[in-house]
């Protein structure tokens, strides 16, 4: 059976675990786990924005699954469902989260915050307090957490927290829902049109993996202008290059294949292996439409429907790699909506030594979003009515890489206001410790080497 390579401390990860509970008071069912990674709850770390439903257990229990499932996995007990790239998040975040713990303490009015993530039932609002806690976090880790106050929550929109400096610095925080609803609607799309022109080919025993960069928005696209375009594929020789009206569409020979040991799907490895994809590089997505055979662990589990990622077979498929050009990838897809970063300067308004952190995903293969910030740098700069002190832009991107270790990047942008205090910033990274001392290009960073490179390096 392939496994992904876990880099760490088993029995550290079961402690943090352990330590969660116990901090949160959860009542928590370790049996939730054991029906997670048998198939029969699949949907229950699944992102609401992207689902469309909420799940009854709050943001945090559904972290706790994740995290636990990722032990699960790792101590080779059997299991036949696994999310890989949402355990990514669980996983880094809770032990990042457990690291803080003794710092949060000590925190003053830290209670309100630690009941209000514990309390919030999406995976937004869940990130959006924790955000506010990890950068009060980073603040006492630099200065001293007994110079960090959270301010309480009232009617009256202020500040997230206090640094008690030599001046009183105001601090507050902003973080962007993880998935642009402008994105989700491309993907959805995408998938929408693929599906339905893929399904008969595929149930008629023809197989492709077709590649396409779309020249049009694809939310302008009907089913019979998509289906027309990509049918040409089947007319043509297999590795014709199709110039079409949707943009370049090119084609490679997919065969049935059997899988002995059983692969993930999904996976960063299997995707690159079978379709040559990989994030961050060249593709924006890629969606399936093929025969797959999942395993069970028993007969009973295959009889009851439960969910499997661990694929035994592919028979036909249809399987499409997908990018926007340069020009649409800038209009669509990396359009951020900066109305929430308004809001967070408006809250402090009126007061002196004020910091916004305003955090954001990157996605990997969108790129960065230095287009935007540097229009919206432009903007402040002509209005001139935001007496902020600093403005720091938090990008994150969660990653797994091909071997499945996990990797968080984040790059801080730097924006000084009208009402700078002071001659850098009291602080720029959140999440992870800075590997650079100089800045990088603004809106784009330094270029991080893969985790799979750096760790097998150091593993030499």
């Amino acid at each position: 059976m392939s496994k992904h390579i876990y880099t760490g401390d088993l029995n550290h990860d079961k402690k943090i675990l352990a330590d969660l509970i116990s901090f949160f008071g959860l009542n928590y069912n370790a049996n939730l786990t054991q029906a997670y990674v048998e198939g029969f709850l699949p949907h229950l770390q699944n992102y609401e924005k992207l689902d469309g439903k909420t799940s009854p257990l709050i943001a945090l229990e559904r972290y706790i699954i994740g995290f636990d499932s990722f032990i699960w996995t790792n101590e080779g007990k059997p299991f036949q469902f696994y999310d890989i790239y949402r355990c990514c998040r669980h996983a880094l975040i809770l032990r990042k989260l457990h690291q803080r713990l003794p710092i949060i303490q000590k925190i003053k009015n830290s209670a309100e915050r630690i009941a209000k993530l514990k309390a919030a039932l999406t995976y937004d609002e869940f990130e959006a307090v924790l955000f506010e806690i990890f950068t009060a976090c980073a603040y006492a880790e630099k200065f001293g957490a007994d110079k960090i106050e959270f301010i309480p929550e009232t009617s009256e929109k202020t500040p997230d927290f206090l640094a008690k400096l030599v001046k009183d610095v105001f601090v507050e925080c902003k973080r962007m829902n993880r998935s642009q609803d402008e994105a989700s609607k491309i993907r959805n799309k995408i998938r929408e049109r693929h599906l339905a022109f893929a399904r008969p080919f595929v149930e008629g025993g023809r197989s492709a993996l077709i590649s396409v960069q779309l020249a049009r928005s694809p939310m302008d696209i009907t089913q019979e202008e998509w289906n027309q375009a990509f049918a040409e594929v089947f007319k043509q020789e297999i590795g014709t290059v199709i110039n079409s009206s949707l943009g370049k569409i090119t084609s490679e020979p997919l065969s049935p294949t059997e899988y002995k040991d059983f692969e993930f799907c999904p996976s960063p490895r299997f995707y690159f292996d079978r379709y040559k994809f990989k994030e961050g590089e060249q593709w924006h997505g890629l969606t399936q439409c093929a025969q797959i055979q999942y395993a069970d662990l028993s007969e009973e589990h295959s009889k009851k429907g439960a969910a499997s990622i661990m694929v035994s077979s592919i028979g036909h498929e249809v399987t499409l790699k997908w990018s926007l050009s340069d020009q649409l990838n800038e209009q669509l897809y990396r359009r951020t909506n900066f109305s929430l970063l308004f809001k967070g300067l408006k809250q402090l308004k009126g007061k002196k030594n004020t910091v916004l952190h305003f955090a954001f995903e990157r996605d990997g293969a969108a790129g960065h979003r230095r287009e935007n910030l540097i229009k919206l740098f432009n903007q402040m700069q002509t209005a001139k009515k935001d007496d902020f002190g600093w403005l720091i832009f938090n990008e994150l991107q969660f990653l797994v890489s091909l071997k499945g270790r996990y990797d968080l990047q984040e790059h801080a942008h730097i924006v000084s206001g009208p009402g700078r205090f002071s001659h850098e910033p009291l602080v720029t990274n959140v999440f992870t410790e800075a590997v650079f001392d100089e800045l990088g290009d603004f809106g784009v960073g330094h270029t991080l080497k893969e985790i799979d490179a750096l760790l097998d390096e150091e593993e030499e």
